[in-house]
């Protein structure tokens, strides 16, 4: 039946595919037939001084041009690039002094031996340049355009519906460049065949890491985890517009694009998976990770199928197979393998099935006693990977990937023991701090004693705190039938959206801008302020917020909100609920977790004791009884 259930949904997907294959703007302007360092030449010497998104806008969307070194009120028009009229004019507003930015750049030989250089050295500039804005957000018309003043024009770019699908699929593009081994890559032959020769088994597949050809354990762990996670989040809106091969436009294969480059990587950690249960690594906790990492790898840069015919010392056979694998990469391994799972359990359900089968397996055998046992991680317990010679240890904190690993296998299964492990199990965390702040989780990997928050930078490869938490409130807590299949309470569900987001504002507002790979900041964030009004993260905040607030999910203050129409309130509007109140929803939950019987008193005699401000839930529901949607006719929440 598993079986009959796919091929429908192949069936239902290619066509709908087929349908809207067509139309996608093409985005990728450069030049095929210039050479490097002509190209490379224009970013120093012909830097223009319009600069605006070169991929282009939605019709809904904000459009502004951001222009260097022209007065104020100066005027701006915007032309059709096909029929060459004016589409729009407008003039400049101010924006004020901002720093100029710089480049540098490094055409070497085997990245060692310099052939040519352009540029400055120095990633941010000490000079300034008045930047002003030109705004054409009226202009809607689906079309390509460019932006003029005086002689100086801007990029062509697209007004289009479909922009995002454009730059997604161009994106994904990349990973195909990255793929390793016969995993038919659109851009090179295939490479690395001798994959796994020094421990007798075949360990071809998955990616690159970087412009490096090693294959490094959580980098690439992390790539498959947010592909799948991004999959699974947006499922309705996936699409099939290639084959196997980013090279394959004319029949595609059934499979959602990302999904299907998820699959590349995880395809790989099954061999991994594999090969170390047939070498006994598993069963002692410890499993193959990382294959030629190492300085060797550096001594030769050419195309990546030739590197099998150098030597070892310059990366070639026998490339060295690393064991030693910690919680952190163990933890990314099997929420990946999970997530990918979950993805085919309709598509390719035998798949689905070994898939998950392993995930269980790593996550029983390494990421759970390792967490509780290691102390190798910078905080909050787990045991950091070995083997990997100062490239991507993955040094920090090891609660996050073990998180993720119990997410991804409580959504993939529904068994609730990952749950446990995850925000229920007193014996991983016990975090008083729970108590009195919502931006803390009591127990399991959430409850780290400090918060479930990395600190500095918010997203990376060794940080996936806020994936988990955005995965968590998109996949279940918003939606009230998953979170019922899954055995969540609703009071136990809205209890984890209010810590989901309160940890979430927190993770935003502590992390910072800065990092190793800095070239310039946003004009007026300095560096180690506060993230917030970084686009990426904030968009994700937004899109959390959303969720947060979905009609789906009867969150805890929709009892607060109802109109003051309604014919049973009285005359004054809603009050905003204090501390106390919110609290009052968790002690249920706290109830029934192990917290020792004269601690449970203690926190009872507290709430007793303290006056109940604002109004009480009007309709105060026992277990799992369904609340009555609430009217949305009031005014805007105000504090979402």
């Amino acid at each position: 039946m598993k079986h009959l259930f796919a091929i429908a949904f192949l069936l239902c997907l290619f066509v709908s595919q087929s349908i809207s294959a067509a139309g996608l703007p093409e985005i990728d302007r450069t030049c095929k037939n210039c050479e490097r360092r002509y190209l490379d030449s224009l970013n120093v010497y012909n830097r223009r001084p319009i600069r605006l998104n070169q991929a282009g806008f939605r019709p809904q969307d904000y459009k502004y041009a951001y222009v260097a070194d022209f007065p104020v009120g100066t005027k701006f028009s915007v032309i059709d690039a096909n029929s060459g009229i004016e589409a729009f004019s407008g003039v400049t507003t101010n924006i004020g002094q901002a720093v100029k930015p710089n480049i540098w750049i490094n055409g070497a030989f085997k990245s060692t031996a310099s052939i040519y250089e352009f540029g400055s050295q120095d990633s941010i500039s000490s000079k300034t340049e008045l930047l002003t804005r030109a705004e054409f957000t009226q202009l809607s018309k689906q079309g390509e355009y460019f932006v003029v003043i005086n002689k100086d024009t801007s990029a062509t770019f697209h007004i289009h519906p479909n922009i995002y699908n454009a730059i997604l699929e161009n994106a994904l593009q990349f990973f195909g460049v990255q793929r390793c081994g016969d995993t038919k890559s659109h851009f090179h032959a295939p490479c690395h065949l001798k994959d796994g020769s020094a421990v007798h088994h075949d360990l071809t597949g998955g990616w690159h890491d970087c412009g490096d050809h090693f294959k490094v354990s959580e980098t690439l762990g992390y790539t498959a985890y947010v592909l799948s996670m991004v999959y699974l989040v947006y499922e309705d809106k996936a699409e099939d517009r290639y084959g196997e091969s980013y090279a394959d436009t004319v029949f595609t294969d059934g499979i959602p694009d990302i999904l299907y480059e998820a699959k590349i990587g995880t395809d790989y950690l099954l061999k991994l998976y594999k090969a170390s249960k047939e070498d006994g690594l598993i069963d002692k906790g410890d499993m193959y990770h990382s294959i030629g990492v190492g300085s060797e790898d550096h001594q030769y840069w050419d195309l990546p199928e030739r590197q099998d015919k150098q030597s070892f010392e310059k990366g070639g056979p026998n490339r060295e197979v690393a064991k030693g694998i910690g919680t952190n990469t163990a933890g990314i391994f099997t929420a990946a393998m999970a997530n990918v799972a979950k993805g085919f359990e309709i598509l390719k359900p035998d798949y689905h099935d070994e898939l998950l089968e392993a995930a269980k397996d790593i996550y029983a055998k390494i990421v759970a006693p390792t967490f509780l046992n290691g102390n190798g991680c910078s905080v909050g317990g787990g045991k950091s990977t070995d083997g990997l010679k100062g490239f991507y240890p993955g040094a920090g904190v090891c609660f996050d990937d073990a998180a993720a690993a119990a997410l991804a296998l409580w959504y993939a299964t529904g068994e609730s023991k990952y749950a446990d492990d995850l925000f229920r199990d007193t014996k991983i965390n016990n975090n008083k701090n729970a108590v009195d702040n919502l931006e803390y989780f009591k127990s399991g990997y959430l409850g780290n004693n400090y918060g479930f928050h990395p600190g500095g930078w918010a997203t990376d490869y060794e940080n996936v705190h806020a994936y988990v938490l955005f995965a968590l409130q998109k996949l279940i807590l918003s939606k009230e039938d998953v979170a019922r299949s899954l055995g969540l309470s609703d009071i136990e569900r809205d209890s984890l959206s209010m810590r989901v987001m309160a940890s979430f504002r927190k993770l935003i507002n502590d992390s910072t801008n800065d990092g190793d790979s800095l070239v310039l900041t946003n004009p007026g964030i300095p560096q180690g302020t506060p993230s917030i009004a970084h686009g990426s993260l904030s968009a994700l905040g937004e899109e959390l917020q959303e969720a947060f607030r979905d009609d789906e999910c009867d969150s805890y203050d929709d009892d607060y909100r109802d109109n003051k129409e309604e014919e049973d309130d009285d005359e004054d509007d809603f009050v905003e609920p204090t501390d106390e109140e919110l609290m009052d929803i968790d002690s249920e939950i706290f109830a029934n977790a192990e917290i020792p019987p004269e601690e449970l008193a203690r926190m009872e005699a507290e709430q007793a004791a303290k006056p109940k401000k604002g109004r009480p839930r009007k309709n105060p529901l026992p277990g799992n009884a369904t609340p009555a949607t609430p009217k949305k006719k009031g005014r805007p929440r105000k504090n979402s």
